[in-house]
This record gives C-alpha cells, structure tokens and sequence, in this order.
C-alpha cells in the first residue's frame, strides 16, 4: 500500500467560516458560544470526508480517474472503491462543466471577504469554481462525501458564501451564478447532482 503526501494546503478555519455560515447566520450568539468550546478531534466520518476531498483534488489536477487511488493510503486512511466510485461522481461533473465553458476548473480556490470589511477574518475555500465569461455565468461547486444527511443547494449559505467570495476574488461581475452540490452518498429528490 503507498501512502500519498496531502493535497491540501492550510486547513485554516475562520470564526466566520462558511461552513458554520448556516449556524451563526441563523444564531449569532453561536459565535461566542463556539469560541468557548474545545475543538473537537476528527471523527472518522470527517477524517474520511477530508481524504475523499484529497482525492477529487488529486484526480482533478492530475486530469486522472480517482479510481487510480484504490488501495492508496491518505492521511492514514486507505481510499476504497465506493470511495473513488462516488469522489468520481463529482469530478465528472467538475471536467464536464469546464470543458462545456472552454475553461480549467479553478480547484481549492481560497478566498477571503476583507474587501467587504466584516468585524473578524473571513475566509474559506471552495471545491471548485468554474467561470464562464463568455456567458458571465460563475459556477461554485462543492462535493459532500457524507451519507444519509441532504445538503439543499437552493440558498444555501455556505455554497453562496463561496460564491461571494470567487467574486470577490475574480473581481469580476456575473449576470448569473450557479451554485452545485454533488453528493453521490446522500439521495436527492433532485438526484447526485
């Protein structure tokens, strides 16, 4: 079995972030409340989650299935077939969206809302980012690995605060943004995708 480095760089987590956004958007008192909880360890749920990430990431920025890394060890956990099977859900959605658009998908892409000027950091890092100039149509994708719990893309505030911040990042204006969850694991009325 070979062990592969990590893909990902700073795992860096902002008060803000957007993956809490639907919490403190929701109950501000969260933020201070949080702050004063000790983090907790990764669960295996979450280990797994980060590795399947790390895949996609590899996958797409090498332009090679994900089912390359069966038996591969990431982060101490060995990617299984249903793993690679369902990581390769979404990176078939990532490569044909790109290449419908003309454009290289924008992989891990961090941002940061300073231009906005929020009260602490704000910052994150979205899956993918897909620009469409030609149309002045931004796509934000994001993958969910976890099982049994549907994520709604329709105004989701995580996904949106993504799309913020590629905007801010690109410093570009779009007509249209759509945002994508791809969440092979979990069934949808609306399907995978």
């Amino acid at each position: 079995m070979t062990s592969l480095p990590v893909a990902h760089g700073d795992r860096a987590h902002s008060i803000l972030g957007a993956s809490a956004s639907s919490r403190w958007l929701n109950c501000p008192g969260s933020i201070a409340l949080s702050a004063q909880v000790p983090e907790r360890g990764d669960t295996k749920y979450s280990a797994e989650g980060t590795v399947a990430h790390e895949v996609a990431e590899l996958a797409l920025r090498e332009g090679v299935d994900p089912l390359m890394y069966v038996g591969k060890r990431i982060d101490g956990i060995t990617v299984t077939k249903e793993m690679a099977l369902a990581v390769g859900m979404y990176v078939d959605k990532v490569n044909t969206l790109a290449a419908s658009v003309g454009v290289e998908p924008m992989i891990e892409v961090r941002f940061s809302l300073a231009p906005l000027k929020p009260p602490v950091d704000m910052f994150g890092t979205a899956d993918c980012v897909v620009p469409d100039r030609a149309r002045s149509h931004l796509h934000v994708l994001d993958y969910k690995h976890g099982k049994g719990v549907v994520v709604e893309a329709t105004d989701n505030p995580q996904l949106m605060t993504y799309a913020l911040g590629a905007v801010l990042d690109l410093e570009e204006k779009f007509e249209q943004i759509t945002v994508w969850i791809v969440q092979p694991r979990a069934p949808h009325r609306d399907g995978v995708v």
